[in-house]
């Protein structure tokens, strides 16, 4: 894996040696951007993956007519005297 202060770092390295500051710094942006693209895209697809192999979790509406929606309380779940 490639951190970005080590690239940062190989990248100071590199514009000691060649004197192409500009030039190193943008390739250097490219290569994390495009890093960066394709690790989030690998987690979409992962993500899509995992999302059609399990099934959807639905919760059912209470049975009971005039259940408590706060179980605490009210809203917030502040205790609401009666």
């Amino acid at each position: 894996m490639v951190s970005y202060r080590e690239l940062m770092r190989q990248g100071q390295s590199l514009t000691v040696y060649t004197h192409l500051l500009v030039q190193t710094y943008l390739i250097i942006a490219v290569v994390y951007v495009v890093i960066n693209f394709g690790l989030s895209q690998l987690a979409s697809r992962i993500d899509r993956r995992l999302q059609r192999q399990r099934p959807s979790v639905r919760q059912r509406p209470s049975s009971r007519r005039g259940a408590m929606q706060h179980p605490v309380g009210g809203p917030g779940g502040a205790i609401i005297p009666e």
